[in-house]
């Protein structure tokens, strides 16, 4: 036997690829390959489609044009965050440990040390990978909110920082599964990871300014809108926040895979501090600014104001609420149609109002909320002045939701109704409208539109989940008609609104008087007065 080479052969290395330009075309090339693989994942295609469905569902199926988070574009910029954090972000979270474990969980991890490409340049193009999947999220976002912004009653601008916030996150989740991947060679870290994460967003009941500390901040889409200039909400240092965790999770996730150059450690200090400030930023509290500005545009709106008139009736709104003055017309008009001409002639005001709520100790829902009640809620003494400044008294107040249909246009409508009953502004909170003036007046609010009277007989319904099946005109419960007043305007639904209208314009001055009687009112009308019933709220 001839002697052999016996010597123990070490691992067989391949010489790193140390030329910069020639490693960052390596690491792009590989990049592109697990884009195609990342995007291509069902997890992934299966949150992209959920993503653009809930986005695009409301302007095909007509909602946008009936809501007020899609026609207002800074409530609408904060409309996909949540879907956005759901969906995407779990799920590339998942799919990018995936890819990140993928040799370990094949038994190909040694295989990979034969390659020139070092191994901080594979984990730099996961992360790639994941830029490009969180750019489609923000293409897609984008062409949500410009389609949005096309609709016919859109208003407002949206905040760019609200709107980067979605691809943002979803570029933190992406980071956050390389970096668990890299830490921890096992599938099941990032399904584990994702509950913790979802854990103090959804379950845990977190409020106030601590809530800002998590991916997304608190929903302010169901409140009502305002002004972009008023809001509250601390976007930009959220945007801020969110951009310095995914470079800062980015570094640690480039340092366990090998990379210790200065420019990496000094991108991840750079990091540490914008998270720092803003996270500070958005613990600070609300903008000592922002909250006197607030209360001025409460108590002294005039000086924000555009103004419009329209035949007899003025119309004063923030700017950007220009396009609903057709709606506003429209609801107004309903009314004054079904009232004696002399009546309907007379002078009337419309202002927009918002109901800033500036305590600063309580929680950020209550900070951002406006536009509460403007069309319902009584009017301080600061505001009844500003409207007689104005030249305009007994203004009726106009809310900031969208009037399109249901209880918005029955609130309105409601507010305009007293006005034109009484010569007076709507009164204070908790106050009923009684007799036979409640009966005309759950007439006329019903006369807006099907879905008005609609909305009018499912509050006097025995279904109705309504406190004490009595209605409330305007979202502040500000102008109540009891049930028995509003069952008897029901009964009044049923005859022919010609008829009822002629009857009206006749007996206007005793229908109206307030010592007129439901009993009288449901005569005068020509149809049965609902019994009196102890169980439901009584004038």
């Amino acid at each position: 036997m001839s002697p052999v080479l016996t010597a123990a052969a070490g691992p067989m290395l391949a010489p790193q690829i140390t030329d910069p330009p020639s490693r960052l075309r390596a690491t792009l090339a590989l990049a592109r390959s697990e884009t195609v693989r990342l995007v291509r994942h069902p997890l992934i295609l299966l949150a992209l489609v959920a993503f653009v469905g809930l986005g695009f569902y409301p302007l095909v199926s007509g909602r946008a044009a009936r809501s007020t988070g899609h026609l207002v574009l800074q409530l609408a910029d904060q409309g996909s965050q949540l879907s956005g954090f759901l969906l995407i972000g779990s799920a590339v979270l998942i799919v990018a440990n995936l890819a990140t474990t993928r040799a370990a969980r094949q038994r190909t991890a040694t295989v990979f040390d034969l390659l020139a490409l070092p191994g901080w340049c594979r984990v730099a193009a996961q992360m790639l990978a994941v830029g490009v999947l969180a750019a489609m999220t923000a293409v897609l976002d984008t062409v949500r909110i410009v389609a949005l912004a096309m609709e016919p009653n859109a208003i407002g601008r949206p905040d760019p920082a609200e709107l980067l916030a979605v691809p943002a996150v979803v570029l933190l989740f992406g980071v956050s599964g390389v970096l668990l991947g890299a830490l921890v060679q096992s599938a099941a870290v990032a399904p584990l990871s994702l509950l913790a994460l979802l854990a103090p967003q959804y379950l845990l009941g977190i409020h106030g300014r601590i809530t800002w500390m998590l991916p997304i901040g608190p929903d302010y889409t169901l409140v009502p809108p305002l002004p972009p200039e008023l809001m509250l909400r601390p976007a930009g240092a959220h945007l801020a926040y969110l951009i310095g965790l995914v470079v800062l999770i980015s570094v640690l996730a480039m340092v366990k895979a090998g990379a210790r150059t200065v420019t990496v450690l000094a991108a991840g200090v750079l990091a540490l501090v914008v998270v720092g400030v803003s996270a500070v930023i958005q613990l600070g509290g609300p903008d000592p600014q922002v909250l006197a500005a607030r209360l001025e545009a409460r108590d002294h709106p005039a000086a924000r104001h555009s103004c419009e008139r329209r035949e007899q009736v003025t119309y004063c709104f923030y700017p950007d609420w220009r396009p609903w003055v057709a709606t506003w017309d429209r609801t107004v008009r309903a009314v004054l149609d079904r009232v004696p001409a002399e009546v309907a002639a007379q002078p009337i005001a419309l202002r927009q109002r918002v109901d800033a709520i500036v305590v600063p100790d309580t929680e950020d829902r209550l900070l951002a909320l406006g536009g509460t009640g403007a069309t319902s809620s009584a009017r301080s003494s600061a505001q009844v002045l500003d409207d007689q400044q104005a030249g305009l008294p007994e203004a009726i107040g106009l809310d900031t939701r969208w009037p399109g249909e249901g209880d918005g246009e029955v609130d309105l409508a409601g507010q305009v109704a007293y006005r034109v009953l009484t010569g007076r502004a709507a009164p204070d909170p908790q106050d009923s409208v009684c007799g036979g003036q409640a009966v005309l007046l759950a007439w006329l609010a019903a006369q807006v539109s099907p879905d008005a009277a609609e909305t009018i007989r499912w509050y006097a319904s025995p279904n109705s989940p309504a406190s004490n099946r009595s209605i409330s005109f305007g979202p502040g419960a500000g102008l109540g008609v009891p049930n028995r007043e509003l069952t008897t305007a029901v009964a009044v639904l049923t005859r022919p609104a010609k008829q009822v209208s002629a009857i009206v314009n006749r007996s206007w001055t005793e229908l109206t008087a307030e010592q007129t009687t439901v009993e009288r009112a449901a005569e005068i009308l020509g149809v049965p007065a609902a019994p009196p019933n102890d169980l439901f709220t009584r004038c």
